[in-house]
């Protein structure tokens, strides 16, 4: 993963590309992660200091800030102190950037899958959703670690550090990591989220068209549960923007190197974007989770005081999650769409 944008800027600085940029790059960096770390921190701290935000909803937007702050607290310091010094730094903390990386943003993405097919189930299953405990949440944020570490683990870099040769097992390592990576960490998470935002959608026409107009109420809510899906599309959105040219580049890095720019200048320049891209989605995950629901976006306005920040705490709240829906004509409706 990172290993192939590695050597692609150490291949470009072999061939005396200029450092003009650096101080661009790392001023980008450094944005990124006060960005990063400030807003999955005012997450984590909601959750700490707020008992009406204690489900097992609220425990995987946490745990997704977790991984969130690792990019932001690890992964891009790192990052920048790599630039910095040329990426002349020893192989023990090269290995250790590498699988700190993989292990944050494979936790995202998998968390943002959980969050996904969890919201799905608040939707299209209330009844057995009303029913949930802790643990299905618990199991749902320790797979997305756990494979996250595993991943992380296996990476051909780890083992194979003084292979050069093109036609080396590394390189066939290296091929097949990468198409898996690729596969578990962006198309699998980008197929179930798609298929999970569609049927949002259509579940939620399809209760607003149903529900007897008298029922006013209902209908407040069910569409603020449409806005709901309408944030997991943005989600998506980002998403795939943020992720799929890093994996483009990484894969035509392996697979096809001349379908890189040739100049040594042009590679920096690709390599730098695509990464920032990939790192700004943990910075846009709180903002879209948690700024856009109702009961986290009050626990920030607690949090902050009275500034600048309280009043935009308070505006276009998003009904969240799960009290959804309260009614008994409301829930007729939803069984019957459960029975489609």
């Amino acid at each position: 993963m990172n290993a192939t944008n590695d050597s692609l800027r150490d291949k470009s600085n072999e061939e005396g590309v200029s450092s003009n940029g650096l101080a661009t790059r790392i001023a980008g960096d450094a944005i990124l992660m006060l960005l990063i770390v400030g807003g999955n921190c005012l997450v984590v701290a909601s959750y700490a200091t707020d008992r009406r935000l204690r489900s097992g909803t609220y425990a995987l937007l946490v745990s997704l800030a977790f991984s969130d702050l690792l990019v932001g607290g690890v992964s891009i310091p790192l990052r920048i102190y790599g630039s910095a010094v040329d990426w002349n730094i020893s192989v023990h903390l090269r290995t250790f950037y590498v699988a700190f990386d993989i292990v944050s943003a494979v936790a995202s993405n998998l968390h943002l899958m959980a969050i996904s097919l969890e919201r799905f189930i608040a939707v299209s299953r209330p009844f057995y959703y009303q029913t949930l405990s802790l643990r299905p949440y618990a199991f749902g944020s320790v797979v997305s670690w756990s494979l996250a570490i595993i991943i992380a683990a296996v990476h051909p870099e780890n083992y194979l550090q003084k292979t050069t040769s093109k036609d080396s097992l590394k390189q066939k390592l290296l091929k097949a990591y990468s198409a898996t990576l690729f596969a578990v960490c962006f198309l699998l998470p980008l197929i179930i989220i798609s298929i999970v935002n569609i049927g949002i959608f259509r579940i939620a026409k399809a209760l607003i068209q149903r529900t007897p107009f008298q029922q006013a109420t209902d209908r407040q809510r069910l569409r603020k549960e449409r806005k709901t899906a309408f944030t997991l599309l943005l989600m998506t959105i980002f998403f795939f923007v943020a992720w799929f040219p890093f994996f483009v580049v990484n894969m035509l890095y392996l697979f096809c190197l001349e379908c890189l720019p040739s100049s040594p200048k042009d590679t920096i320049i690709l390599v730098e974007v695509t990464k920032w891209l990939h790192y700004s989605n943990s910075a846009v995950n709180p903002i879209i989770y948690a700024f856009r629901d109702r009961e986290m976006r009050q626990a920030f306005a607690r949090l902050l005081g009275r500034g600048p920040l309280r009043v935009f705490c308070k505006v276009n709240q998003v009904e969240p999650r799960s009290n959804f829906p309260s009614s008994h004509a409301t829930m007729v409706s939803l069984a019957r769409v459960e029975q489609m």
